[in-house]
């Protein structure tokens, strides 16, 4: 924990691998932290009760995964590695850096409007009470809320993730945060496109739009949700025997990157709205 106290001196924050956290909860100001190893960071008070500049340091070599702020307006920097922050209260500044970062609220969904400033180009995430304060962010790949979660890395595996329900489940699919978030997680976790592909055909929600897992049933399924109709009695006798010589996980997961894939799932527009999955 920094912040709790007053002192003139500075104290340098070492990890010793694991997960660790910055807890600047009970800090009596908003605190300037750069989790970049070597960097200076301020929290707290003096003993002359000023607010405390550049009186703790992050020592070369220190990761830290997690980070929680104060009630007040803090400053958070990010690395190139994967962090997550809760800023709690005030009006934060958050910079992920490189990554998968995630910005945590403890609040509904509702609670907040969320959009891309005109100005600055970074989001912001505003409490609508008017008084829990406004976050800007910027390079931030995840925002959970208290009933839901959105991600913005459409360029990464959320994009993936995307593509891959809208190829199994049609567009509709992406209106469903638990598909997402199954989609997402194994990308998250790195499992392949062709074994994620098995996995969603393998689920109830694909028994309910299609009666078997068939060939014909598969090339059919990929024709609507990409094409948008079913495929001609040429198409089924030219391409059916592609699954003779590659597994339909395979087969789906190769149809997934299609770039015609973007334009169905309007990839723009979600690049800046973000897709839904959780709770």
């Amino acid at each position: 924990m920094i912040g709790t106290g007053r002192s003139n001196a500075m104290t340098t924050i070492l990890d010793t691998d694991g997960y660790d956290v910055i807890d600047a909860s009970k800090a009596s100001t908003g605190v300037y932290i750069d989790l970049h190893g070597g960097s200076l960071l301020s929290a707290g008070r003096t003993n002359d009760d000023f607010y405390a500049l550049f009186n703790w340091a992050l020592g070369y070599g220190t990761e830290i995964e997690k980070l929680i702020g104060s009630d007040f307006d803090d400053i958070f920097i990010g690395t190139e590695r994967s962090e997550w922050f809760y800023g709690r209260d005030g009006n934060d500044q958050i910079d992920g850096g490189g990554g998968l970062d995630t910005v945590q609220y403890s609040g509904r969904r509702a609670d907040y409007d969320v959009y891309v400033s005109a100005f600055s180009g970074r989001r912001i995430v505003a409490a609508v009470d008017g008084e829990s304060g406004a976050d800007s962010l910027r390079d931030i790949e995840r925002l959970i809320f208290s009933d839901s979660a959105i991600a913005y890395d459409l360029d990464g595996a959320a994009g993936d993730a995307a593509r891959m329900i809208a190829t199994v489940f049609g567009v509709n699919g992406l209106a469903n945060p638990s598909l997402v978030k199954f989609a997402l997680s194994a990308y998250d976790e790195g499992v392949a496109a062709a074994s994620l592909a098995e996995r969603l055909m393998a689920l109830p929600e694909y028994s309910k739009l299609w009666l078997d897992r068939s060939d014909s049933t598969v090339l059919t399924m990929l024709f609507k949700n990409v094409v948008g109709r079913v495929p001609t009695e040429m198409e089924y006798q030219q391409l059916l025997p592609i699954f003779k010589i590659a597994p339909q996980g395979a087969v789906v997961a190769l149809v997934a990157e299609l770039p015609a894939l973007d334009e169905v799932i309007g990839l723009v527009g979600l690049s800046s709205s973000g897709i839904g999955f959780g709770p």
